[in-house]
C-alpha cells in the first residue's frame, strides 16, 4: 500500500468521524424545524445550523471532549429533576448555561488553545453550511422525494469543501471579533446543548411518553438517526479520501 493511500485512507476515517457529526446535527435540527418552523424550510435551517455547529465543535476539539461529561451530568440530574415530561427549552438553558462557564473559563484558563479563532471557524460554517443548505432547499422544491440520506452525504461534503476553502480567509481577518473567554463559551455552549439533545433522544427511546408534546419528533429522530449518520459518514469519508489524492495539506488552523 502507498504512502499516498494509506494517507488517504487515514485521512477518510478522520473526516467520516466530523461526516457522522454533521449527520446527526442535520437530523436533530432537521427534526425540530420541521416540527416548529416548517414554513421556513427545515433543509434550509439543518444544513446552515450543521455547518455552523459542526463547525463551532471542531473549532476546539478538547474543550468539546472536557464539557461532554460534564453535560451528560448536567442534562441527566436535569431530566430527572423535571418530573415525568421533559420541557426541552429548561433542558437547552440548563445545559447551554453549563456549558458556556466551562467553555468560558477553558477560554481564560487554556492559554496555548486556539479557542481563540472559534468565532472565524464557527463564520466560515455558517457560510459554508448556508450556501449549500440553500441549493438543497431549492432543488426540494424541484424533487421533493429525494432521498435524505443522500442530500445529507452530498450536502456533507460540499459544506466541508467549502469550509475549507472560507476558513483561512475567515481566521485571518475575523479571529479577533470576541475574546478567548466569549469564544470558549460560544463553543462550550454549543456542545454542550448537543449533549443535551441527544440524551433527551436516548431517554425518550426508553420512555417516549417523557417527550410529551415532542414525542412525533424524538420519533422521528430516532427513525432517521442512523440513515442520517450513515450519510455524513460517507460524505465525510470521500471528501477525506480525495483531499488526500488531490495532494491537499492538511489545515493548521
Amino acid at each position: 500500500m502507498t504512502h499516498q493511500l494509506k494517507e488517504a485512507l487515514f485521512r477518510a476515517a478522520v473526516w467520516s468521524f466530523i461526516g457522522v457529526l454533521y449527520g446527526m446535527l442535520f437530523i436533530l435540527t432537521y427534526s425540530l424545524s420541521s416540527h416548529f418552523a416548517a414554513d421556513f424550510y427545515p433543509i434550509f435551517i439543518a444544513g446552515t445550523l450543521s455547518g455552523c455547529i459542526a463547525a463551532l465543535i471542531y473549532s476546539s476539539m478538547s474543550l468539546a471532549a472536557i464539557v461532554a461529561p460534564i453535560a451528560s451530568v448536567t442534562a441527566i440530574i436535569t431530566i430527572i429533576s423535571q418530573g415525568q415530561t421533559i420541557d426541552l427549552a429548561g433542558l437547552m438553558l440548563v445545559t447551554g448555561l453549563v456549558g458556556v462557564v466551562t467553555g468560558s473559563i477553558y477560554g481564560v484558563k487554556a492559554k496555548k488553545s486556539r479557542i481563540y479563532r472559534a468565532d472565524a471557524k464557527t463564520i466560515a460554517g455558517f457560510l459554508a453550511g448556508g450556501s449549500v443548505a440553500l441549493g438543497f432547499a431549492l432543488l426540494y422544491e424541484i424533487f421533493p422525494g429525494f432521498p435524505l440520506y443522500l442530500a445529507i452525504a452530498i450536502m456533507c461534503l460540499l459544506t466541508g469543501s467549502l469550509y475549507v476553502a472560507f476558513a483561512p480567509f475567515c481566521v485571518k481577518h475575523l479571529n479577533d471579533l470576541l475574546p478567548p473567554v466569549a469564544d470558549g463559551g460560544i463553543a462550550g455552549g454549543g456542545s454542550s446543548m448537543f449533549v443535551g439533545l441527544l440524551l433527551l433522544i436516548m431517554v425518550t427511546g426508553v420512555t417516549p411518553e417523557s417527550a410529551g408534546a415532542l414525542e412525533p419528533v424524538t420519533t422521528q429522530i430516532r427513525e432517521l438517526i442512523l440513515l442520517a449518520m450513515f450519510g455524513g459518514l460517507l460524505g465525510g469519508g470521500i471528501s477525506g479520501f480525495m483531499s488526500a489524492m488531490l495532494r491537499r495539506q492538511w489545515q493548521d488552523l
